[in-house]
């Protein structure tokens, strides 16, 4: 049932900030490679917001007459959990998340109230 489809990737950044999250679109000379791009871990990896979901895209040298192209199969290639690489969808907006307290000032007081406890009790 699945196979590697061709991407018509975008032409331009015209996705709206709360889908596009973190992905950095990339704009090439060849307009075909343009594509949005999240860094996860040490690897860069290029993705596309394809009916209203995200896919890994791949390149390959073979597509478009030698050209090249993107390739995708819906059926490995669909981003099961968007908001773990940073990216949002149409139901699902991706927010940054918000600044809570300073983990560093919530430890200082739990550690001074436990020292405080210690003595008390000695």
């Amino acid at each position: 049932m699945g196979g590697d489809y061709l991407v018509n990737t975008q032409r331009e950044d015209n996705l709206p900030t709360y889908i596009q999250g973190k992905a950095i679109y990339h704009k090439w000379k060849f307009a075909p490679a343009n594509s949005y791009e999240v860094t996860f871990g040490d690897n860069v990896l290029e993705c596309e917001f394809i009916n209203r979901h995200w896919y890994w895209i791949q390149w390959d040298d073979k597509q478009n007459d030698g050209k090249g192209a993107y390739t995708f199969n819906p059926a490995y290639d669909f981003i099961i959990a968007p908001k773990e690489y940073r990216l949002g969808t149409e139901e699902d907006h991706y927010r940054e998340p918000k600044p809570e307290e300073s983990p560093g000032k919530g430890d200082e007081s739990s550690e001074e109230t436990g020292s405080s406890e210690d003595t008390d009790s000695s």
